[in-house]
């Protein structure tokens, strides 16, 4: 093994290394940053490969126009960013300004809310009502009464 093989395994390790970096980057601007180092390892890549066009166009474009762009468009967002907040700032303190005791309902007039239970029965008065409550069926149509019903009314 050569010298040169050598340079090249630690170089391909080195893309391996970040192209996995850039995935597992939290901020934008570091992950640009690796993507600018991984664009400048695979131009070294093809000049060791002896292809020099192709090395120039990989600097060129990859760690050099690509970035650039990655970066203007990453302060574009950040501005962007900014504005939007303090505009959202703005119009909560605004809103808190303007809110005024006559929205809201004095103690003294609020009623109290008794518990109602399912039937439509004060709980209380369904708790005196005890067993008969119970036994007692919302229905008032008995079971005979429910083969009969609308009979009457046919011809």
């Amino acid at each position: 093994m050569t010298g040169r093989d050598l340079i090249m395994i630690i170089l391909l390790i080195l893309l391996i290394v970040c192209a996995i970096c850039v995935n597992l980057t939290r901020r934008l601007s570091n992950a640009i940053v690796v993507f600018m180092s991984y664009s400048s390892i695979m131009a070294i890549i093809w000049a060791l490969l002896e292809s020099p066009d192709l090395a120039i166009t990989e600097a060129a474009v990859g760690a050099g126009v690509t970035s650039v762009l990655f970066f203007l468009t990453l302060r574009k967002l950040s501005r962007r960013e900014l504005a939007d907040e303090s505009a959202e700032e703005e119009e909560d303190a605004s809103s808190t300004e303007n809110i005024d005791d006559s929205c809201v309902p004095a103690a003294d007039t609020v009623q109290p809310v008794s518990a109602v239970s399912v039937s439509g029965q004060d709980t209380s008065e369904a708790d005196a009502a005890g067993s008969e409550s119970e036994t007692t069926s919302e229905n008032p149509v008995s079971a005979d009464d429910a083969g009969t019903a609308g009979k009457e009314d046919r011809p």
